[in-house]
């Protein structure tokens, strides 16, 4: 695989780690749908953020490379959005009381999934291109930006 195939490759994997900051788009529903207060809503969109941000992604991308990076935060993305998929179907029964608790888990699985995602994209792309390393982090970390308004 040459550097470029595989800067293609780092871009694709970005974006798809990017929906995290998509919240926004469809959090109202959310609301609507599991009658959460603004501020139940506000500490879902929290627990996503943290997921993203909590350092553990990076160690694992040390020990185990990239392709197990993009593999175990794809899992964990497929396993929290699955799962706000089924709050969302059955989570009006629980009452906002339990639903708002395991949205915030939901959300911080598939955040800190795309947290995996970002790690492996950005090192991969920074070996790739190590005198351009400045020109990959900015474009990469533009993609993962913009992400949510691409898909």
């Amino acid at each position: 695989m040459t550097r470029w195939s595989n800067l293609a490759m780092c871009m694709l994997v970005i974006v798809s780690g990017g929906t995290v900051y998509s919240f926004g788009a469809y959090s109202s529903a959310l609301k609507e749908k599991l009658s959460l207060t603004q501020e139940q809503l506000e500490i879902a969109a929290l627990c996503s953020n943290l997921g993203n941000y909590i350092g553990l992604a990076g160690f694992f991308y040390d020990r185990f490379g990239a392709a197990i990076s993009v593999r175990f935060g794809a899992g964990l993305i497929g396993a929290g959005y699955g799962a706000q998929w089924l709050l969302m179907k059955r989570g009006a029964a629980l009452g906002p009381a339990l639903a708002a608790p395991l949205l915030c888990v939901c959300c911080f699985v598939w955040g800190h999934g795309s947290g995996y995602l970002d790690v492996a994209a950005i090192g991969t792309g920074v070996a790739a291109f190590p005198r351009q390393r400045g020109a990959v982090v900015g474009l990469l970390k533009s993609l993962y930006g913009l992400a949510s308004s691409l898909i």
